[in-house]
């Protein structure tokens, strides 16, 4: 309600814009942002994507922002749709991302 007073509190060195820019290619990671304690990525399909996270040591969560899929893991698979959130255990390491619909948009978060 008062975005004006929020912006003025919040410190961004002189620019008032708040908008993130980040690439928005298809059937690629597009980071959002990566720090010290966690990276966001966006992913938009409209085939199977293999994700490979054998570098990480974490968890990772996968929000379905637009459209519908599975999320496979060796031989077991769930479906994803619009407003749902998927935990991956750090154990997993491979995933494959499956679109149902013509494209499917997920958030990916992990540590």
């Amino acid at each position: 309600m008062h975005t004006d007073l929020a912006l003025d509190a919040l410190d961004f060195k002189g620019d008032k814009s708040f908008k993130l820019e980040y690439k928005k290619d298809k059937n690629k990671i597009n980071n959002l942002i990566s720090g010290t304690y966690f990276t966001t990525n966006t992913i938009r399909i409209d085939h199977d994507l293999k994700r490979d996270y054998k570098h990480l040591d974490s968890f990772k969560i996968l929000m379905c922002v637009e459209g519908s899929g599975k999320i496979r893991t060796g031989n077991n698979s769930t479906g994803i749709s619009f407003g749902e959130t998927i935990l991956i255990p750090a154990k997993i390491e491979n995933i494959l991302i499956q679109s149902n619909t013509q494209e499917i948009k997920l958030l990916e978060v992990y540590i």
